[in-house]
């Protein structure tokens, strides 16, 4: 299981590997209270599985992104 500072420690290591702003404390708490569907404040494997589609589905977003701005 994942806590909120377990969480907060990792979404700062990659953001800090992707090399992007670290999510600010608001934006942990938003993320967990989406994510934590038990409302038990921990992230299980269910929970963290779709965190994780979440994530992939935003670093996807940005890369499109990215590729539109270059391909202008």
């Amino acid at each position: 299981m994942i806590t909120k500072a377990g969480l907060a420690r990792h979404l700062r290591r990659v953001s800090k590997n992707m090399r992007v702003q670290n999510p600010s404390d608001k934006e942990v708490d938003a993320i967990m209270d989406e994510i934590d569907q038990d409302g038990n404040g921990t992230i299980d494997s269910d929970e963290f599985f779709e965190l994780t589609k979440i994530m992939l589905g935003k670093m996807k977003e940005s890369e499109e992104e990215m590729e539109t701005r270059i391909n202008k």
